[in-house]
C-alpha cells in the first residue's frame, strides 16, 4: 500500500490521501512552528524516539523512504555510529554538531529523549520530536513474547530473557519484576508536551496519516508497511488473567499516566486534523 500525502481526505485509486489544509490551518502552536520551520531557511532535523514495541521498526520504514541519504539510526548495537552518537553533545560546541549533522534529516533509535534536546537550543537548526506510545499492558505482553522468540545463546541470555523462556506468561509477571513497560523512563526529563508528533500504536493507520500531514510535502508517496502482527493477539489487546492484569497495572501506572496524556495529545491532532476544534 502507498500513501499519498495530499489532494483530499478520501481514499483514491489505492491511495490514502492526507488533508492539505491541516498543514496551514491549525489550532495547536506545535504544529503551526512546524509549517513555519518548513517554510524557513532552517534546517530541520527530526528526532524519533523508538520505545521499544511500540510500532517502531515498521515505522522506520516510512522515515526511510522520507528522508533517504539523511536517515541515521542510533542503536547501541550500530558499532559504527559515529563518535558524537555515541558519547553525546554536550562536550561539542554549536558549530562542532552542525558540522556533525549536516546531511542528517532524521535520527531514529532507542535512546533517551533528553539525549538529543541539546539541539533545540542551536540557533538556525530546526528540531522536532516525535514518538509512539502503547498501552502499557500489551507493551509488556508483547515483550513477553518477543523475549520468548529471541534465539540469543544460552550464555548471553539476560535474566529477563531466561525467565521469559522458563516461565508462562502468568508467573512471569506474577513472580518477576519484569512486567515494567518503561516508557516513561524513556522519555524521563522530557515532557511529553515537547513532542510534535505522538503516534499511538493502537490507532495506527490514523497516526501514520496525521504523521505524514505533518511531515510529508504533498507530492511524496510513501509505502506504508503493514502493522507487524502477533499470532498470541486474536482481539487489538491481549487477553490477561486479571490477576495479571492487576500487577501490570500497579507496575506500570506512571507509564498509564503518560499513554493517556499522549492518546489525548494524539486525539487533539486528529481533530484538528478533520478541521473540528480540539478538546
Amino acid at each position: 500500500r502507498y500513501v499519498q500525502t495530499g489532494v483530499d481526505n478520501h481514499r483514491v485509486q489505492g491511495y490514502f490521501t492526507a488533508w492539505p489544509s491541516f498543514r496551514w490551518h491549525v489550532l495547536n502552536d506545535n504544529i503551526t512552528s512546524i509549517s513555519k520551520a518548513m517554510l524557513s531557511n532552517e534546517e530541520t532535523i527530526l528526532i524519533s524516539v523508538h520505545i521499544p514495541k511500540t510500532g517502531g521498526t515498521s515505522f522506520s520504514s516510512i522515515l526511510r523512504d522520507l528522508y533517504g541519504a539523511g536517515y541515521l539510526e542510533d542503536y547501541e548495537w550500530i558499532d559504527d555510529r559515529p563518535d558524537w552518537m555515541i558519547n553525546g553533545l554536550d562536550r561539542l560546541s554549536d558549530k562542532e554538531i552542525m558540522d556533525s549533522i549536516q546531511g542528517i534529516r532524521c535520527i531514529h533509535g532507542h535512546f533517551l529523549a533528553e539525549k538529543y534536546a541539546r539541539l533545540q537550543h542551536i540557533p538556525g537548526l530546526s528540531v522536532r520530536f516525535v514518538t509512539w506510545l502503547r498501552d502499557p499492558i500489551d507493551r509488556a505482553v508483547s515483550m513477553y513474547y518477543f523475549l520468548r522468540r529471541l534465539n540469543t545463546p544460552d550464555e548471553e541470555q539476560a535474566d529477563w530473557e531466561r525467565t521469559a523462556k522458563e516461565l508462562d506468561l502468568y508467573n512471569y509477571f506474577l513472580r518477576t519484576p519484569y512486567g515494567w513497560s518503561g516508557q516513561s523512563d524513556q522519555l524521563r526529563n522530557f515532557d511529553v508536551k515537547r513532542f510534535d508528533f505522538i503516534g499511538i500504536m493502537e490507532r495506527y493507520q490514523e497516526s501514520i496519516q496525521l504523521f505524514l500531514s505533518l511531515f510529508a510535502s504533498p507530492e511524496t508517496r510513501v509505502k506504508i508497511p503493514h502493522e507487524l502482527e502477533n499470532q498470541q493477539r486474536k482481539t487489538d489487546h491481549y487477553e490477561v488473567d486479571g490477576k495479571v492484569r492487576q500487577r501490570l497495572l500497579e507496575l506500570n501506572y506512571q507509564d498509564y499516566y503518560l499513554y493517556h496524556e499522549g492518546l489525548n495529545i494524539f486525539e487533539n491532532a486528529m481533530m484538528c486534523l478533520k478541521g473540528r476544534s480540539p478538546v
